[in-house]
């Protein structure tokens, strides 16, 4: 059976068939639907203070003529954050795909998993690192008091890529780890490879770098939720593509 034969047996199946876009007229007609176009009774809003530095501790925080503002209902940090429980978000290393090549560090150490904490409370590690988050009536007096929020910022030394990031007295981004080395690990054989190289007419050595990208979509990911008093459940909109469970709330 050639390719095309094949093709053609499984078109009717959705694979290799031309499907019909069904959400191109709400959008071109301008009717489509994002998390800013949605406002439910008793609405809030928050805006989050976020770094300009790339690398610096925080020697505190000025958080009062902000939360006197008209509007403004509360302005939260990082000691808020841990005060009310909330953990860190830790981010992985390594992808737990079965399926793609195991990483592991060949000194057998394992992985350091940086906590990633929801507002910074001690130091910021990238420009744009949320310290602070303000909660008002409207939008604008939110981004109106964030312009108040005062925050001691101590600058420290950075580096922009990573060849410098593992040269020796590079700053490290996490003291705790002592090193920006985030994962060591070899795969495949390595005597069958120098063997292979060996015997190779020509070798030739090639230096690639990955450029900066990533994905520009018209909505950033959002979220609203609305808590229910008599259920004492919340429901979340969201733009985000995960799945929420319902969660009720006990007093």
């Amino acid at each position: 059976m050639s390719f095309l034969e094949s093709r053609q047996q499984v078109a009717p199946q959705g694979i290799g068939k031309r499907l019909r876009r069904r959400e191109d007229a709400r959008f071109l007609t301008g009717a489509g639907k994002y998390a800013d176009d949605m406002s439910l009774p008793g609405q809030v809003y928050a805006y989050v203070v976020r770094s300009p530095h790339a690398h610096a501790r925080i020697l505190g925080f000025g958080v009062g003529p902000a939360a006197g503002a008209p509007g403004v209902f509360a302005v939260l940090t990082g000691t808020d954050a841990a005060a009310d429980g909330l953990q860190p978000i830790p981010q992985r290393p390594v992808p737990a795909n079965p399926h793609e090549v195991p990483l592991r560090n060949r000194d057998g150490s394992g992985f350091f998993i940086a906590p990633h904490p929801v507002l910074a409370r001690d130091a910021v590690r990238y420009v744009g690192e949320p310290v602070a988050i303000v909660i008002a009536e409207t939008l604008a007096a939110a981004m109106d008091a964030a312009e108040q929020v005062g925050v001691v910022y101590e600058p420290v030394a950075a580096v922009a890529r990573s060849q410098d990031a593992l040269s020796s007295g590079a700053p490290p981004v996490w003291d705790e780890h002592g090193s920006n080395m985030c994962i060591d690990s070899e795969a495949g054989d390595n005597e069958a490879t120098d063997a292979a190289f060996a015997r190779a007419a020509h070798v030739v050595q090639l230096e690639t770098t990955v450029n900066r990208v990533t994905g520009v979509p018209i909505e950033l990911r959002a979220a609203i939720g609305v808590y229910d008093a008599p259920t004492a459940r919340f429901t979340v909109y969201t733009s985000a593509s995960r799945e929420f469970a319902a969660a009720k709330v006990e007093d």
